[in-house]
């Protein structure tokens, strides 16, 4: 993608988002199952869902230093690895073949490390 041409996108960094009030109404506001990370993602992913458009737009310029406030704090880097767990069973558990399923599991496991595996347990049992 040329990061200097408007365009439209799957997500954009949460740290600034303009979002029309038809939109959020329409959509809800972030979810609270995700407490640092990955709100962003989600809700794009449901904004998208609904019909609407987000757009990638160059001409806006945000100074973001990002996870500035979260690398030295060990809850917001573990919610980092719990976010990507949460955002799957979310939105594509679903629709995932078993076997597909097993691997994307071995890997957050193997990425997120043991303090995420309760949570692994957890998502299973839970409709999001």
């Amino acid at each position: 993608m040329d990061e200097n041409k408007l365009a439209e996108v799957d997500s954009v960094v949460g740290a600034f988002m303009m979002v029309r009030t038809a939109a959020l109404r329409q959509v809800g506001l972030l979810d609270e199952l995700f407490w640092m990370y990955g709100e962003d993602l989600d809700w794009a992913k449901r904004i998208k869902d609904a019909g609407w458009q987000v757009i990638y737009n160059p001409s806006v310029t945000v100074l973001h230093v990002k996870r500035a406030s979260s690398k030295q704090n060990p809850r917001a880097q573990r919610e980092f690895y719990r976010a990507m767990p949460l955002f799957y069973y979310k939105h594509y558990r679903d629709q995932t073949p078993f076997w597909l399923h097993w691997l994307i599991l071995a890997g957050l496991a193997l990425r997120g490390g043991r303090a995420l595996w309760p949570d692994l347990r957890d998502y299973r049992s839970r409709k999001l």
